[in-house]
């Protein structure tokens, strides 16, 4: 049975982290288990996966959703590692090598002058210097100027309602 309260969940994320390493814990409650949002329901999960991945043209394997929709709580300290809420976002992520070089270089050739607000030209800043080395495109900040943005604003649209 699942602990019952924020602070016994993120008790027991943090121990897992300590008795199994970073990676082990990062894979058995983020990628090998059933998102908070889906409750216990695998093939409803299973099934948006498929639909997205068919959609956007990656392997369903490569598709998890992270953060508090992912674990059920916010991994950020920041925000007191709060549960997740009906106010919540969902955060999906995509692995891909093929996506991942497309964004790379769109972000790495765009002209900052072309870029609409200055929010933009942070984000777009802080991907080429930062988030790129990490192997990370945050599509949430730089999707509309990446050469994908019709298809998966479209997949994304179509797949909202979990």
């Amino acid at each position: 049975m699942p602990p019952s309260s924020a602070y016994d969940r993120v008790a027991e994320f943090k121990a897992a982290i300590l008795k199994n390493g970073i990676e082990a814990a990062a894979s058995t409650y983020l990628m090998d288990r059933i998102p908070h949002v889906f409750g216990s329901d695998w093939e409803l999960y299973r099934s948006w996966k498929r639909k997205l991945a068919k959609q956007i043209d990656v392997d369903p394997l490569n598709i998890t959703i992270i953060g508090s929709a992912g674990i059920g709580f916010s991994l950020n300290p920041n925000k007191d590692f709060r549960d997740f809420s009906a106010r919540s976002d969902i955060d999906v992520a995509v692995v891909s090598e093929h996506y991942f070089g497309i964004a790379w270089r769109a972000l790495r050739t765009l002209k900052l002058p072309d870029v609409r607000s200055q929010r933009d030209r942070t984000a777009i800043k802080e991907h080429r210097t930062n988030y790129i080395y990490w192997g990370v495109i945050a599509t949430d900040r730089v999707l509309h100027y990446l050469p994908f943005v019709r298809p998966w604003t479209e997949a994304l649209s179509a797949n909202c309602a979990i």
